[in-house]
Order: structure tokens, then C-alpha cells, then sequence
């Protein structure tokens, strides 16, 4: 119950993050009428649309990395209207929230690091000497904090880390890459006036390009990863479906700024109209239903609802109101087993995450540390159903002899039959 309402307070967390970075930007505050449809869709974005499948899919720290991927943009987008340390420390502090939240996310968040140290750079005669104290001191910190986050993985390895199996609801695809080639068609336009302008008008046109080239440079990289995962396991796998839901969510929050940068000038002359306002507002209204219906009352009557968070609910009220899963009390029997040695639970369970399953089962001891991490992706076969069982079990109790595997009760026999060398550490609840 408690990881629940955690989720959502997470979710409340970045959702407030996201809306409140966005709003804080000059060019969107403006006039209320030309930001309402703007932040709007980014809302819905967050709310039903792609942001909602971390939260159903309980990733509440991949959906908060990817909200201080945006507070990264934000900060570096309004790196002229707050004092240097200040910008600074808020982004250090973001950057080393995504590394312990989500470490790829930090690729995201390179192009905004790298204006961001140029702007320092160019502006560097203007810091004054304790400006310059307390800029080192914040890299100091924040390049301990960042190593702490690597250094927590540091035994594991890369490849098998990126190969990794697990389960996560898909992105739209159709509305992911229309979100990219959108924010191609915002950098293009950002581009070609790159020579409008006095001087720091142009070199800040520039910067804001490369920031809102985010989703672009996130694209290139994640097409790298798909073709590294086809070549070392013949299919995209886990952090790939989660890097392209990633790139399609920032990809939406920068195309919206672009719009606002090259657009919302243009719009501020006619925002007196009548005719204006009911644009909006339709605006706003059609905004609600870009990632689909996000209505759920009318499912029963046929209407049902196609946004990502509406269908998630209407599913997760569906399966609240049926009977237990069997998992759960087998889960249950797992953590009243009482010994010293550690286990990992290997077992196939219909419509469940193998994975997540012996995640559990470690969690459930208090015993899921750096040096068990290892045994988890091991229990990959089971991907390939239940048949797999001995493949998972085999490959842990040989390559990590300080774990013991548990198995469930029906294959208990067989499989200490079967492998009579390693009977005394297969073991069941």
C-alpha cells in the first residue's frame, strides 16, 4: 500500500515539475490564451497519454528521471533570467536525480549540458571571484554524486544490461515519431534564423536549437541501441521500448516550446479578438483527446476510452474487481521463508514478469544488493515459457554459489532428480 501511494506522489511530483518548468518560461507567459492549448497538450501528454505508462507499469523513477530531463531544458532555457549559481546548482541537482533515478536518461540531458557550459564559458569574464568559488563547488559536488550513481554499476556489465528483458507497455508509434519529425520541423525553423538578428539574438536562436534538438540527438542514439540489441540478441528488447517512450515525451515538451519561441509573437497581435479566444479554446479542448479518448464513464456503452492512462485504469478496475492473482499469496509463501543463505526465485507465472518476479523475491529478503544483481537477468529464459525453468535455474547455480534458487512446490522433485549436485540449494516455499 505504501509503494502505491508512493507511486503517486511521484507522479504529483513530476507532473507539477513538468507544467511548472514549462510555464515558467517567458515565452510561454505571455498571454494566458496563446499558452492554454501549448500546455495543454503537454498536460495530457503527462496525464494520459504516453507520461502514464510509467505510472501504471509501477516505473514511478523512470517517470520522474524523464520530468528532470525536461527540468533540465527548462533550467537551460532560463539560464539569462536566473542568477548563474542558481541555475547551476538546480540543474546539477536535476542531472543527478536522473542518474540515480534512470542512468541513460542522462543522454538526454547532454545537449543541455553542453549549451549550458558554453554559456558559462562565453559569459565567464562576467562571473565575479565568489561566483566562481561557488560554481566549482557545485561541480565538485555534482561530479561525486554523478560517480556515486556509476559507481553503483560498475560490476555490472553493459551489454547484458542492455539486452535485458522485461516487461512495459509499448509507446504509440504513429504518435511518437509525428512528435519527432515535429520537432524536426521546430529545429528547421529555429535553423533558418540563425542569421536574424543582433548578435546575441542569433547566439541565442542557436542554443535554443541544440536544446530542442533533444528529442533528435535522443533519436539517433536510440536507433544505435536498437541495432546494437538486433545484433546481440536478434530483437529490441526492454530499454529500448523505454528510451523511445523517453524520446517521444521530451520530444513533445521541446516541440511545444519551439512553437511557443517561433509562433507565439505572431498570435500575441491577434489574441484581442473574439475570434481568438473560441480558437483557443477549441484548441484546448481538441489538445484533451490528441493522445486519445481519455473518457472512461462511457466504456460500458460502448465509447471506450483509447488514451495509454484511460485504457491502464480501466484495465487496473477490471482486474481489482476479479479474483486474486495467484501470484500474490505465492509471493506471500516466498517472504515467511525463514534461512540464512540468499534465494532467488525462478518460476514462469502467466501474464507476470519473470524478472520483476525474482526482483521481488529478493526485495521480499531485504537482500537485493550490487552483488545478487547479476542473478536477475539470468532468469531471462523464462521469457520463453515454462519449459525454461531448469535453463534459468541451472545457469544461477552455477555461475553465483552464494544464492540458492527457489522453485515452485509441483517442480520441487523433479528438478532435484534431475540435478542431484545442487539438491540441497534448490528449494521451495
Amino acid at each position: 500500500m505504501l509503494f502505491c501511494r508512493l507511486i503517486g506522489a511521484v507522479t504529483i511530483l513530476g507532473t507539477v515539475m513538468v507544467i511548472a518548468g514549462l510555464t515558467s518560461l517567458p515565452v510561454l507567459r505571455r498571454n494566458f490564451l496563446v499558452t492554454l492549448p501549448l500546455v495543454t497538450i503537454v498536460a495530457t501528454a503527462w496525464i494520459v497519454g504516453p507520461g502514464s505508462i510509467p505510472v501504471f507499469g509501477a516505473f514511478p523513477n523512470f517517470g520522474l528521471g524523464v520530468a528532470l530531463c525536461v527540468a533540465c531544458i527548462a533550467i537551460v532555457q532560463l539560464r539569462r533570467v536566473i542568477p548563474p549559481s542558481l541555475a547551476s546548482a538546480a540543474l546539477t541537482m536535476a542531472l543527478v536525480g536522473v542518474a540515480h533515478g534512470w542512468i541513460l536518461l542522462l543522454v538526454l540531458c547532454l545537449p543541455s549540458v553542453a549549451v549550458y557550459g558554453w554559456h558559462l564559458i562565453r559569459h565567464r569574464t562576467q562571473l565575479r571571484s565568489w561566483d566562481v568559488t561557488v560554481q566549482s563547488a557545485i561541480a565538485v559536488v555534482g561530479v561525486a554524486a554523478l560517480g556515486a550513481a556509476v559507481w553503483q554499476l560498475h560490476a555490472l556489465s553493459a551489454g547484458d544490461v542492455l539486452t535485458t528483458n522485461g516487461g512495459i507497455a509499448l509507446a504509440d508509434t504513429g504518435v511518437a515519431v509525428l512528435c519527432v519529425i515535429a520537432n524536426a520541423f521546430v529545429a528547421l525553423a529555429f535553423f533558418s534564423r540563425r542569421k536574424a538578428g543582433s548578435e546575441e539574438h542569433r547566439h541565442g536562436t542557436l542554443t535554443s536549437l541544440h536544446v530542442l534538438a533533444t528529442p533528435l540527438f535522443g533519436a539517433a542514439l536510440l536507433l544505435a541501441l536498437g541495432i546494437f540489441q538486433l545484433v546481440q540478441s536478434g530483437s529490441v528488447t526492454y530499454y529500448f521500448h523505454k528510451s523511445f517512450l523517453a524520446v517521444e515525451i521530451v520530444a513533445i515538451v521541446c516541440t511545444v516550446i519551439g512553437v511557443a519561441e517561433l509562433w507565439s509573437p505572431i498570435l500575441l497581435k491577434k489574441s484581442g479578438r473574439k475570434t481568438f479566444v473560441a480558437a483557443s479554446l477549441l484548441t484546448t479542448l481538441g489538445a484533451t483527446q490528441f493522445f486519445g479518448l481519455p473518457f472512461t464513464g462511457m466504456s460500458e456503452q460502448g465509447l471506450k476510452p483509447t488514451a495509454s492512462g484511460a485504457t491502464a485504469l480501466l484495465q487496473q478496475t477490471t482486474a481489482l474487481s476479479g479474483p486474486m492473482p495467484p501470484l500474490i499469496p505465492k509471493l506471500l509463501a516466498i517472504s515467511r521463508v525463514k534461512q540464512e543463505r540468499t534465494f532467488i526465485y525462478a518460476g514462469f507465472n502467466d501474464f507476470f514478469d519473470p524478472l520483476l518476479a525474482a526482483q521481488w523475491s529478493l526485495t521480499l529478503q531485504g537482500k537485493w544488493t550490487n552483488k545478487v544483481e547479476p542473478a536477475i537477468p539470468l532468469v531471462s529464459p523464462l521469457y520463453k515459457g515454462p519449459s525454461k525453468v531448469p535453463n534459468a535455474m541451472i545457469a544461477i547455480l552455477e555461475k553465483m554459489p552464494e544464492l540458492d534458487v527457489m522453485v515452485d512446490p509441483e517442480l520441487l522433485p523433479e528438478l532435484r532428480a534431475a540435478f542431484p549436485e545442487y539438491a540441497s540449494r534448490i528449494i521451495t516455499y
